[in-house]
């Protein structure tokens, strides 16, 4: 029998025989006339001395479960009796490693995934919390708008209001002298148009607002002649505050006129001069309005 199973093999230099009964020494004698090499026998090492009280019949049954038992506390490499051809696993170790690791890291990044998904459904709370609070604003604002647009509408329309004594007084300085003419009839009434100019379908404007105003006033009577009454035509006419027009038949001692103003107050705007009202009756222009 050779122990030499290849030209690369190891030289053995000696056997080591666990137990030193009657047995192990047996076993030894047939190891070193088989293979030709010193062999020796061995009682329970240091490492084992809970042991060492057993009997040699005993240590030399137990000792190879020992000796395995020794190599896998100390980590050393070993046989693998159950598939003694295959090779050692010279990669197990590192491999071990990356499997901790990746465990190392699963557990990580599960931990980081649960805390984000906490806090994501915090932030999701969150921005259902504000949306509601933005509608319930909105609404509130709306109103606000409305209520503020109802207000603005109402103030302009009051502002709006035409100076009719005012115009009475500066209608009444066109007649001519008492006693002259007779009026049957003054009516007055006053317009008032309040617009918002403000693009729709977007932000209110609170200055976009167009405000019209404007006055008219009907006057009938008669006069001595028919000179007087074109008389005070021409004098309205001639008043660039106002629009006259012709009521009825144009004829005899009787006029209507229908006077329309735009101005809502005549103090505002300048009267016509007296020298240029002169021109104009000499030159019969104005009479056509």
């Amino acid at each position: 029998m050779t122990y030499r199973v290849m030209p690369t093999s190891l030289d053995i230099e000696s056997v080591l025989v666990l137990g030193d009964d009657e047995r192990g020494r047996a076993i030894a004698d047939r190891c070193e006339r088989a293979l030709e090499l010193p062999v020796s026998t061995l009682e329970a090492p240091p490492s084992v001395g809970g042991l060492r009280g057993l009997k040699a019949s005993v240590w030399g049954r137990v000792s190879p479960l020992v000796g395995i038992a020794i190599d896998r506390a100390t980590d050393r490499a070993q046989l693998d009796f159950a598939s003694p051809r295959r090779a050692p696993d010279a990669a197990a170790a590192a491999r071990q490693r990356m499997l901790v690791a990746a465990l190392l890291c699963l557990v990580v990044l599960g931990t980081l995934f649960t805390f984000a998904r906490m806090d994501l459904k915090k932030r999701e709370a969150r921005v259902e919390e504000l949306s509601d609070e933005w509608g319930s604003l909105s609404k509130q604002a709306q109103s606000y708008v409305r209520k503020q647009a109802r207000l603005d509408h109402v103030e302009r329309w009051l502002d709006a209001g035409t100076e009719l004594l005012g115009h009475l007084e500066a209608l009444d300085a066109t007649l001519p002298p008492r006693g002259e003419v007779l009026l049957s009839e003054i009516s007055t009434y006053s317009v008032a148009e309040v617009e918002y100019t403000g693009a729709p379908r977007k932000a209110y404007e609170r200055g976009a607002w167009d405000v019209r105003t404007g006055a008219s006033f009907v006057i009938e009577g008669s006069a001595k002649d028919r000179t007087i009454a074109d008389a005070l035509r021409a004098s309205l006419v001639r008043d660039e505050r106002y629009t006259v027009e012709t009521r009825g038949a144009d004829s005899g001692e009787k006029f209507g006129f229908s006077v329309r103003t735009g101005i809502t107050d005549p103090r505002d705007a300048e009267e016509p001069d007296d020298e240029q009202s002169d021109k104009q009756d000499e030159t019969g222009e104005g009479d056509d309005q």
